[in-house]
Formats: C-alpha cells, structure tokens, sequence
C-alpha cells in the first residue's frame, strides 16, 4: 500500500508527508516504518521461539554479531532476564534494556509458543515483563486480522467489509503508543498470526487494497462489533464522544446466534458475584439509550447498595451486551442444560464469538427484514425495548433470569448485520456506508 510517503528513522515517529486522495483531499497520517505496523502479540515471564524448518532463525541483539539460531527459550528469574539457546540447558544473563531483533526467510514464519508470524519478532523486557512485538506488513497484517474477526465461509462482501473496515482502524491507531500500535486481542482488533490465513481472507484483503474509510477527508474511527441485537448503538452512549458517523442505524443481524440469548444466575451464584452487597435483592435501572441499552442502574443487597454503569454490570456479570431486560424467577424454574452456553465469559471477544457457532449455509434459512434505502432516513424502532418493566423484588432463593440481545459494544458495523446483508446481495460499499453514515470510501 503506498500509503506512507516517508521512512522513518529507527526508533523515532514522524507525520508522514500528506497523502493524496482520490477526492483532492490532503489529509496527514502519523507513521511507522514504510507501511508497517507494530503488533503487541505476546507478554510474559517466559517465552520460547524456535524456526518452523530447517532455516535458522536470524536473531540480533546477543553480543555484536548476528546469530542463526533454531531456537531461543527467554525467561524472568529473580529480576533477571535469561536466555536459553538452541535448547540448551546453559542460560546466560540478558542486559537491561535489551532488544532481539528476531527474523527469518522461511515462508512458514516463526514459532511463538502455538501460533506462528510473518515479518520480524522484537522481544524486550517493560516494567519486567518479557513483550513480544511483531513488525510486519500492514497488509499483510490485515489477511490474519479479517481471517480472525470473521469466518472464511462468510459471502466476500461481508470479507471486503471487514478489510476496509480493519485497515482503517489500524492506520488510526499508528504511532499513538510508545512500544507498539495495537494489541492481537479484542482489546484492538483480533490478530492469531498465520493459521488465520486462508485464500479467500487473502483474496478479500487484495481486492481491498489500500481503501480505507474516510469522513471529510480523514480516516474514521473503524468501530466493529459482533451483533447489535436489531440496532446498533450511538458511540455518544458508550464512550464520551459523539462521531458524526457513529449513530445508531437498522442491524441484519437476525440470524446471529446471539441476536437473541438468555443467561440464569442462582441466588448462590449473586451471592458470590455481588458478595459486598451480602448478595442481590432487587435491580432498579436508572437510564436506558434510545435503543434500550443500560447506561446505568442500581443494585441493591441485604448489606448495601451499589450504582453501576450499564458497562460494568455486564462486565460484572460476564454478559454479551447491555441490550437486555430481567426478572426474578424461582431457582427451580428454566432449569435448561443449555441455558447458560450463551453467556460470555469476562475475557471472551465479543467480536469473533462466530468461531462457537459454526457456519451459515443457506439465506433462504433465515427471516431478514427487507433491505432498507441508503441511507436510512426514517429507522424503525426495535420493538423488544419499548416497555420497561422493573423486575420485582426477589425472595429468598430467587434466580435472575436475563433476557438480552446482541454481541460487544454496538457501536460501528454490526459483522453478523454486514453478513445479513451480503446474503442478500448488497455490496461491501453499501454495507460500510450503511453502517458508517455519511462517510466515503477512498483509495491512496
């Protein structure tokens, strides 16, 4: 991608030269390298790194000259870090502020731990954890980013969307961090290295290169979710910023296994989740987005009471959403084996949930509301959140019982909406724009 119009010096950021639109817009972009980004993959006391071949590792760093190596063993050990080589049992003590510098020419990449990687492995000790960062190609990045986020059997629109939308949230998030650009996790966008690679996700990636998603000239802040629950939600309701292009819009997401799902707590299970409050006795929601989403509630125990964000609650309670309403029910009532498989543990990714759910096979399987005009000038309402009614007051040995709607934030394109909606033939350029109002699509 010729995005970058400039090499940066090593260990130095610079604003690029002003990259040129198709538009006749100029707009400036913060860089790293020549179109490169930089991957935290890996943090840790111990780490260990081998070749996948008979090609040596090339590793820079330990002592002046370079090294060819089949493996290397790093580990923290009373406030020292040592190093193992070519598996051997003789270590040697690392120096502060070490860097290795980790490459290789073998196309099957480099081993860390169970996953391997392209380009180049960068270890180095912060706050006396061992980190792992990985410097590759952006694009190449983006082939494991779109294999990680959704599966390789969705419709190629759906792919290209997920490119477009995956390479203009990292170029957004160049050079805002002193070590590294963006985590491989949920935390930035899900990255697993090299067995997320498959050919359609490469050829999604290709077909998209270098388009990224703009609003007046700038790349947008890309936001993507997993599935709305029928409507996605304003970013002004779940961060502090109202963007132009983030507004609540119509969700296809009707056919996402968490579209609609149901979650059970015992009473013994309040009563160790909320053990401060001496357990739950009601729940009073205090405020609701437009589209039904909890802002904010209190809680209220034997012991105490407690007021808690929409946000927190649900990272409390490990739930997918905040698009949700609940009762009080008797424990022996909805005792369904399968009733809890739909909660989230609090360290799940609510964007690639998909990997649980297998896959879709026929469009003529699911009920999709008719496709709307772009844009949408007069959105329904989603109907499940019109009535609220508070829950009672729970007795002794009462369940909370959950309804919710939806995957993640809700914010941005909705990826089970954008695989509703290439189904149904729409193109990745109506489906960005559908989700990203008001916004163009561009090429460097």
């Amino acid at each position: 991608m010729n995005l970058f119009t400039s090499v940066i010096k090593k260990n130095s950021y610079a604003i690029g030269a002003l990259a040129f639109l198709a538009t006749g817009i100029f707009f400036p972009i913060s860089a790293r390298y020549n179109n490169s980004i930089r991957v935290l993959v890996k943090e840790g006391n111990k780490l260990r790194i081998r070749a996948d071949s008979n090609k040596k590792l090339i590793v820079r760093g330990i002592g002046s000259n370079q090294q060819n190596l089949s493996t290397l063993k790093i580990y923290n050990r009373n406030d020292k870090q040592l190093l193992e080589l070519n598996d051997s049992s003789f270590s040697r003590t690392l120096p502060k502020g070490f860097e290795l510098s980790i490459r290789s020419n073998d196309t099957r990449g480099i081993w860390l731990g169970k996953r391997r990687y392209r380009g180049e492995l960068r270890v180095k000790s912060l706050n006396n954890r061992l980190v792992v960062i990985n410097y590759l190609d952006i694009e190449k990045y983006l082939v494991s980013v779109v294999g990680s986020e959704m599966p390789k059997t969705w419709p190629m629109e759906a792919l290209k969307s997920q490119a477009i939308a995956s390479r203009t949230y990292a170029i957004n998030q160049l050079g805002k961090k002193d070590h590294y650009d963006v985590n491989s996790t949920e935390k930035s966008q899900v990255y697993l290295g090299i067995e997320a690679e498959t050919e359609r996700v490469k050829s999604a990636v290709r077909r998209t290169r270098s388009k990224i998603i703009t609003y007046r000239g700038k790349p947008i802040n890309a936001l993507f979710h997993s599935s709305s629950g029928g409507r996605t939600e304003a970013s002004g309701f779940v961060w502090k910023n109202q963007l132009p292009y983030l507004v609540s819009v119509e969700d296809f997401d009707q056919h996402s296994p968490s579209y609609k799902w149901q979650v059970k707590f015992t009473s013994k299970q309040l009563d160790f989740i909320f053990k401060k409050l001496g357990g739950l006795k009601s729940i009073d929601v205090l405020n609701r987005s437009k589209t039904g989403r909890i802002l904010s509630l209190k809680l209220v125990g034997k012991r105490n009471e407690e007021v808690l964000s929409g946000k927190d609650f649900r990272k409390r309670l490990g739930l997918k959403s905040t698009l949700l309403n609940f009762r009080f029910v008797d424990n022996k009532q909805s005792k369904n084996k399968n009733l809890n498989k739909n909660i989230f543990s609090s360290n799940q990714s609510s964007l690639s949930y998909w990997g649980r759910v297998g896959k879709l096979t026929n469009v003529n399987d699911f009920n999709f509301l008719k496709a709307p005009p772009f844009p949408l000038d007069n959105p329904p309402k989603v109907n499940h959140f019109e009535v609220i009614i508070p829950p009672p007051t729970p007795r002794i040995k009462l369940s909370l019982l959950i309804n919710g709607y939806g995957a993640g934030h809700g914010v941005g394109m909705s990826q089970w909406g954008a695989n509703g909606l290439a189904l149904k033939g729409e193109s990745y350029q109506k489906i960005l724009k559908h989700y990203y109002p008001g916004t163009r699509i561009n090429t460097f």
